[in-house]
Formats: structure tokens, C-alpha cells, sequence
């Protein structure tokens, strides 16, 4: 897999079939765009391409209040090669980027830079400075240059279009499964594990505190997971949340990983969320605390002897 990140790297770019958009999630609606965006490059035997934004243009646009974003670029890169293309543009953006109108853009990027084909985008596609381009847009600009324009249906799911807006209510309030259906996959926290209180080690529950997590953290709560340290994957029960049993109110992210002995501390750790078990709440005493983490861990042991998604 290619990922180019600056504009010199694209001249290796020849006769392309392109898709354009942040791809946050890469979703079920993502999923259905890079897979037509495949078919058609193997039809023209041209570059199947998704061209991204680093950073995304929220975060230049209105940096203050930007939706915390569902993958850092190289989780996303690599979950876009999982679905078979092998070059994605992370294309560099900054307000000078953002400000080119919707004829600049197709000109400048579309045309010279990825030398397209024909571009595969939802109905709902904007481009350009404020975002004036749209699909009609689009339509009058391609006609003239002979490049395709082929239009992808939204994915809906009971009547709600999936997007990466509807992943993110899903993982705020908490619906775990909904959003994992959403995706494809289960939803991931990636970061690094750093040193905690050890309450939990020292009530028979060691848990590695996940640090330098750039991606939306779902809501409080236990969760069924997957830890996953270096090559080894590992059962794990996930509190996200404070502790209130032990007057700690700031947000963690504690996993417990079954079956796992030895020192995380430094590690990078990937959690893949399953299931929600419960609320967090606070226990009368840490007996009270242990007995009901006994439960959770047999939860996870019969989850796994089940998997869903």
C-alpha cells in the first residue's frame, strides 16, 4: 500500500479512478464507495485512488468545535488497504488548500494531480472553498473533459443513512453493537499504556491505563473487548469512566486483560470494543467491587466463548 503525503509523490500517479472525502471511520458507506471505486479502475485497468485530508478540514475550519474523529490516518489508512486499494492520498490541508474554489480544485488536484478518469462520490459530495462545489458541480465539470462521474447511494440502515455523524451518536450514547454494525468491524481505542493508581492490582484486577488516545472515547461505561498487545490478542473487560468507588472522578480507560501476566507499562495497546455490560457506578465497598468484577470478567469469558460482532 502507497500513502502519499505531499504533492511531489503524486506524479507517480497515472490514469486514475478516484474517490474524494475524509473517509473518518471508513464505515459501510465508505465501504461501498472504495469498492466501486475498485470495479471501475479494474475496468479502465487505471489507479484505483482515495484521496483524504491530513489534517481533516474541520480541524482547520472550526478547530474548537471539530468532531473528535473516529480513526487517527494511519488506522485509517490501513483499514482502506484492508479493503484492497493500494494508494491512498493523505493530501496535506491548510487554509490556503480550503480556499480554492470548486473550478481550481477540479483543475488543480483532480485533473493535474491525479489525472482522473472518472471520480466515484455519494450525493451529498462538496468541494471547494465553503463548500460551493457539489455534485452538480461536479456533473458540468467533468462533461467537457470526458471524465465519469459515477454517483454511490448511501448505505441505510433502518431508514438512517450510515455516516460517520450516525457512528459517533452511536458511540455516545453508548450503543457499542450499533456501531460496530455500522462499521463492519468492531470499534478500536488505540494508545499507550501508562502508569495508573494500581487499585486494581492490588484488589486481585490488574488494568492497563490506555494513554494518548486520539480518537472519540465512547461512553461511560464496562465493555467487553479485545486487547491487543503486539502480536498476542487477549480477552478484556474495559471501563471507561471514573471511579467513584474510590473517590476518582476524572475519565480513564482501564482494560483488564484475562489471562495476560507481565508489565505493560510504555506498550502501545489496541482495544476493540464488543459489547457494553453496564454502567459505571460506585460500589459500597471494595468487596462489593470485586464480586461484581468477578461478573464482569465471566461475562467476557462467555462472550468469547460466543463471539458476536
Amino acid at each position: 500500500m502507497r500513502l502519499l503525503r505531499c504533492h511531489e509523490q503524486l506524479s507517480d500517479i497515472q490514469n486514475s479512478v478516484v474517490s474524494i472525502g475524509n473517509f473518518d471511520g471508513v464505515h459501510l458507506g465508505h465501504q461501498r464507495l472504495i469498492q466501486q471505486t475498485k470495479s471501475i479502475a479494474e475496468r479502465h485497468k487505471a489507479q484505483a485512488v482515495i484521496f483524504t485530508f491530513d489534517p481533516s478540514p474541520s480541524e482547520i475550519l472550526r478547530a474548537d468545535t471539530a468532531p473528535h474523529a473516529l480513526t487517527t490516518m494511519s488506522m485509517r489508512a490501513q483499514l482502506i488497504e484492508r479493503e484492497g486499494i493500494d494508494t491512498i492520498v493523505a493530501y496535506p490541508t491548510d487554509s490556503t488548500f480550503l480556499a480554492m474554489a470548486p473550478e481550481v480544485f477540479f483543475e488543480e488536484i483532480i485533473l493535474k494531480q491525479l489525472r482522473a478518469l472518472a471520480l466515484v462520490e455519494g450525493p451529498n459530495f462538496c468541494f471547494g472553498n465553503r463548500r460551493a462545489g457539489n455534485i452538480d458541480t461536479l456533473e458540468t465539470l467533468t462533461r467537457p473533459c470526458n471524465v465519469e462521474l459515477h454517483v454511490v447511494e448511501p448505505y441505510l440502515h433502518d431508514n438512517q443513512v450510515i455516516s460517520s455523524s450516525w457512528i459517533r451518536q452511536r458511540l455516545h450514547a453508548g450503543e457499542i453493537q450499533q456501531a460496530n454494525f455500522g462499521l463492519n468491524r468492531p470499534y478500536g481505542l488505540q494508545g499507550v499504556v501508562c502508569r495508573g493508581s494500581e487499585r486494581g492490582r492490588s484488589i486481585g484486577f490488574p488494568t492497563a491505563n490506555l494513554s494518548q488516545v486520539e480518537t472519540l472515547v465512547p461512553a461511560d461505561g464496562v465493555y467487553i473487548a479485545s486487547a491487543k498487545v503486539e502480536k498476542d490478542v487477549f480477552p478484556a473487560a474495559v471501563n471507561i469512566g471514573p471511579n467513584p468507588t474510590f473517590q476518582e472522578y476524572q475519565q480513564k480507560i482501564e482494560a483488564h486483560l484475562v489471562g495476560f501476566e507481565g508489565n505493560l507499562y510504555n506498550l502501545p495497546l489496541f482495544l476493540e470494543l464488543h459489547e457494553r455490560l453496564r454502567d459505571t457506578r460506585s460500589f459500597e465497598n471494595p468487596d462489593a467491587l470485586v464480586r461484581q468484577l468477578e461478573a464482569d470478567v465471566a461475562a467476557v469469558n462467555r462472550w468469547f466463548e460466543n463471539p458476536a460482532l
